[in-house]
């Protein structure tokens, strides 16, 4: 069975980095500003975390993440 990592535990200065095999996925739903996509990166997935209180999803059992974050990034 599974064992998710118990997101609560983070931190909240440093609640998590992103490598170089992780970051496209931020790009995979982007948010649309009027007709044009809005770049999103690791500074306003910390910002969306201290500011916001995400919601965490459990992610597909059979794949690579444990959670989606999902919430709204501040200033958007």
């Amino acid at each position: 069975m599974r064992q998710r990592f118990d997101y609560h535990l983070l931190d909240p200065e440093q609640p998590s980095e992103i490598d170089d095999g992780n970051e496209p996925h931020l790009f995979k739903h982007l948010p649309v500003h009027g007709a044009d996509f809005v770049r999103v990166g690791p500074e306003d997935l910390y910002d969306l975390y201290v500011t916001d209180a995400p919601v965490f999803f459990p992610a597909r059992p059979d794949g690579p993440a444990d959670w989606l974050i999902v919430g709204q990034v501040p200033a958007l």
